[in-house]
């Protein structure tokens, strides 16, 4: 074998190992783009429904704290004077228009 046929062999194997691990790497960026893209979207979701839970449970606090206001006998009673106009039986009740 002569040197240029030698040069010749040497550069296109050259050029095979380059094309060769240039498609491994393609090859594994799409392989991995996809499981990482839903991956990422998942997380996203994630985060977005714990947020959710977290003013969800916000929110339950405060509705059990006015349920148990309402249970308040003392609390009813406030609420129907202040809100309804309403009176004890003997008492005098005043329209107070504002």
């Amino acid at each position: 074998m002569s040197k240029l046929e030698h040069a010749y062999t040497f550069k296109g194997s050259r050029r095979g190992y380059l094309l060769l691990s240039l498609s491994a790497v393609a090859l594994a960026t799409v392989l991995l783009v996809s499981p990482l893209t839903a991956y990422l979207s998942e997380k996203s979701a994630l985060t977005k429904t714990k947020a959710e839970i977290v003013s969800l449970q916000s929110q339950q606090s405060q509705l059990e704290r006015s349920l148990a206001r309402l249970n308040d006998p003392n609390e009813l009673a406030y609420m129907a004077k202040t809100q309804l106009n309403m009176v004890y039986a003997g008492q005098k009740s005043y329209f107070n228009s504002k």
